[in-house]
């Protein structure tokens, strides 16, 4: 009938429309990248790529200075070797850690994935914990969370990304955060520098 082809032809006209405010079609490449704009520059964007540099930018100035931290808590903060017999035991952690990777990936399979999320910011939390009480053997516990903080880290971000977002823009959106955190990492140089000037 007339009336279902004009229903037909309105619902076109806004199916070409939506979005933009433009006349361009939806997969024309202008709508593409105005789409990824609004990706980017959207909170739950900016949010995902600040939370993966801060956390990133920790874990690596923990491994850069774990030595020198270890250092500070044993008895006088000059018992070296003892030092370094934890920064062994931290170092075997992290090569067991591609255990973790494959635990991350098993949870999001069977459970809702905010569990591997809600996981990984826990982890980040005990590990900040432990690391704020001054007592040597209760670093190992530091090291474990650690060890589950990075491995399930990775994986929930791109996970994350896959899921929130149009998966035609994932390579960009996990490339772009991946820059970013890489060049927030950067900032651990100016944190070895204070760390130097403070224990001097």
């Amino acid at each position: 009938s007339s009336d279902e082809q004009q229903q037909q032809q309105q619902q076109e006209q806004q199916s070409t429309t939506e979005g933009d405010g433009d006349d361009e079609p939806p997969g024309s490449s202008s709508a593409v990248r105005k789409e990824l704009v609004r990706i980017v520059v959207a909170p739950r964007y900016f949010l995902c790529v600040l939370f993966l540099s801060v956390t990133q930018l920790r874990l690596f100035f923990y491994l850069g200075s774990v030595n020198q931290q270890l250092l500070s808590l044993t008895d006088g903060g000059a018992d070296q070797e003892r030092a370094d017999d934890f920064t062994n035991v931290f170092g075997i952690l992290l090569l067991l850690g591609f255990f973790v990777a494959p635990l991350s990936g098993l949870m999001m399979d069977r459970w809702p994935h905010e569990y591997a999320f809600y996981t990984t910011a826990a982890a980040l939390v005990l590990f900040g914990v432990v690391g704020l009480i001054p007592v040597l053997g209760l670093q190992v516990l530091g090291f474990f969370f650690f060890v589950l903080t990075r491995g399930f880290l990775y994986s929930c971000m791109s996970a994350y990304l896959a899921i929130h977002f149009p998966f035609r823009h994932f390579g960009k959106l996990f490339g772009l955060a991946w820059l970013v955190g890489g060049m927030f990492s950067f900032l651990q140089y100016a944190l070895f520098v204070n760390v130097d000037e403070h224990s001097a």
